[in-house]
């Protein structure tokens, strides 16, 4: 008998969706991958059209993901989250949309998660960050406050450690900038230098226009290039 990894390396997504309607949890992950990674475009037999069939695949990777995370399974909510957090797109460049980003929905997701039992202290750290983020965005949209919040779970991330700090102070500082607090955000971007390139670019931005620190072209430049420098995409060998 096929197993689900099985089916899922020979692109058989609808015996893994029969699998995940019977409550498989890795099947429905699985079925949803190769739904989002454009490796199975749904069930076109019985006179469905392709574009049809395609939605109809769409949807039900949604619903089974949705359900998985319904029963706690660990791994079905981080899916099921990631999934409202970053939205699902098509690979390539003219992929299309499979789901788009609900943050009121992964804020209360990432809230589960860091509650779950089976939740490591690494990604601990990094859930901290995200519903953070998730706040942000939604309070955005809804023209509400929610900075302090905010504020506090990635100072907490911070505190934690792990790999969801680094990008909580970077958040930080940016933060702090938009709030004209460029002390604040200096110290913030200072501390992750080596991991967070575009820190160098908020310290541009300081000694360039004497925000936060006295104005210094020299020091400008230097953290202007050691950015560009860390972010410019690696050029492709001639062949």
């Amino acid at each position: 008998m096929s197993t689900s990894i099985d089916l899922h390396r020979n692109r058989d997504g609808a015996a893994l969706k029969a699998m995940a309607l019977e409550g498989d949890v890795e099947a429905a992950l699985l079925f949803s991958d190769l739904v989002c990674e454009a490796k199975y475009a749904g069930d076109t037999t019985g006179g469905i059209s392709k574009k049809a069939a395609k939605e109809a695949a769409q949807e039900d990777a949604i619903n089974l993901v949705r359900q998985a995370a319904e029963t706690g399974s660990i791994k079905a909510l981080q899916e099921w989250a990631s999934m409202n957090y970053e939205g699902r797109r098509e690979p390539g460049h003219f992929g299309g949309t499979v789901m788009t980003s609900f943050y009121g929905v992964s804020e209360e997701l990432y809230r589960q998660l860091l509650e779950h039992p089976e939740c490591s202290k690494e990604q601990r750290t990094c859930y901290l960050y995200r519903q953070g983020f998730s706040i942000l965005m939604k309070a955005r949209i809804k023209g509400l406050d929610r900075t302090s919040e905010v504020m506090d779970l990635w100072q907490q991330a911070i505190i934690e450690g792990g790999l969801g700090a680094d990008m909580a102070e970077q958040a930080l500082s940016d933060l702090y900038w938009r709030l004209s607090e460029h002390g604040l955000a200096l110290t913030h971007a200072r501390n992750v230098l080596e991991t967070r390139p575009y820190a160098h670019l908020t310290l541009h931005n300081a000694y360039k226009h004497g925000l936060g620190v006295e104005p210094n072209p020299d020091e400008a430049a230097r953290h202007y290039n050691l950015w560009f420098t860390l972010t410019e995409p690696k050029k492709k060998s001639k062949k």
